[in-house]
């Protein structure tokens, strides 16, 4: 197999900001031969530094400084500015400029570097489509930006060699687009299995409740709030797992909402986790509860799907399309949004003891859509 030189644009990585999926996808290439380098900031490779081996690094000497959402735009413009006066030490030196995400500062550099660079071929997953701001919780300006941001960023895409996306919903969005360079590798997504394997150690955290993600407004967080203050007026041992970070700002305004309550000791926070503890919290936890207003996907949800958990959320068009047989058997329940009493009442009456589910981990492994990905990068090379 053709040894590809594959550069990995990630000079937005922040604490707290998933990177499980592109750990699983560089180890396999790096097991296929493939030669990889990381374009990160300091931040971004002293943590790759501790889950990778034999990587090599063009590091921007800078720590991203949020201190609320509207910070993140200058931050990010920072951040472009300085890795395009890095661009002499990549023009010539790569096969591959891939992107993990189509925000638009995963996609500016590698749209510039393609004007300079004419072998190169940039290479994109996409899972994500931004919603119009009147479908999302939060100030308007603050949805307002990433929505434009997501416009200008298909138009970005266009220059793309290869968008690799994994759902229809994507599917008919570029459609309408009439872009021809995509490409869906799988039915759907994977999880990392091996993180759910194993024994779970006597000292793991249980709880009754599970949520994982970012902490943001448009993820739900504060309705968890809600729904904890109705369940432990009838159930006061209840408790709710918190797993996964945020900004600052977000993070006190999400503690503050829990102390209004005197919610504190229901609330366990586990911080932004990535290893086998993480699988050992959600196989602990009774259910799992996602109450975000908009998804392109799910990946949480799929993660406890997989574990044969119960799963709450909130009833988005997507689900019905990648979610549609654990609608169906069971496993998953929809809730009309804020329908804080309905979903406190399902969960006081919730039986878990009788519920259970078959689900096989192996049958949820990234292996066919990592492979799928690599042999459309070698074949663009030619």
């Amino acid at each position: 197999m053709t040894q590809l030189k594959i550069l990995i644009y990630d000079t937005n990585f922040v604490k707290g900001v998933p990177r499980v999926i592109l750990i699983i996808k560089i180890k396999y290439w790096q097991k296929m031969g493939c030669k990889i380098t990381i374009f990160c900031t300091k931040e971004g490779e002293e943590f790759y530094r501790t889950v990778l081996k034999n990587i090599d690094y063009i590091t921007i000497d800078y720590y991203y400084k949020i201190r609320g959402p509207l910070s993140i735009p200058w931050e990010y413009t920072k951040v472009e500015y300085l890795a395009l006066k890095n661009i002499i030490k990549i023009i010539g030196k790569f096969d591959v400029i891939y992107s993990q995400s189509s925000i638009i500062d995963f996609l500016f550099f590698p749209w510039i570097l393609k004007f300079f660079d004419k072998k190169i071929k940039w290479f994109i997953m996409v899972d994500n489509i931004v919603p119009t701001p009147g479908k999302r919780p939060g100030p308007y300006l603050q949805k307002l930006i990433p929505y434009l941001a997501f416009l200008l960023g298909d138009i970005f895409l266009k220059r793309a060699d290869g968008i690799f996306i994994l759902t229809d919903p994507l599917k008919k969005h570029y459609g309408k687009l009439k872009m021809k360079n995509v490409t869906k590798t799988n039915d759907g997504y994977g999880i990392e299995i091996e993180l759910f394997k194993g024994a779970i150690p006597d000292k793991t955290p249980r709880v009754n409740a599970l949520f994982c993600g970012r902490l943001h407004i448009a993820k739900g967080i504060f309705d968890l709030v809600e729904v904890a203050n109705i369940v432990t007026k009838s159930k006061p041992d209840f408790t709710m797992g918190i797993l996964g970070n945020g900004d600052q700002y977000t993070k006190d305004q999400f503690l503050k909402k829990i102390k209004e309550y005197n919610l504190e000791k229901k609330f366990l926070h586990f911080g932004f986790i990535i290893d086998k503890r993480k699988g050992d919290i959600y196989r602990n936890c009774d259910f799992y509860i996602s109450l975000s207003y908009d998804e392109s996907f799910g990946h949480s949800i799929l993660e406890a799907l997989a574990c044969n958990k119960i799963v709450i959320a909130y009833d988005l068009p997507v689900y019905h399309d990648v979610f549609s047989k654990y609608i169906k058997n069971g496993q998953l329940f929809l809730f009309k949004k804020q329908d804080y009493k309905a979903i406190a009442n399902f969960i006081l009456n919730l039986d878990i003891k009788n519920l259970h589910f078959n689900n096989n981990l192996n049958d949820y492994t990234w292996d066919n859509i990592v492979k799928n990905e690599l042999e459309s990068m070698i074949k663009s090379i030619g």
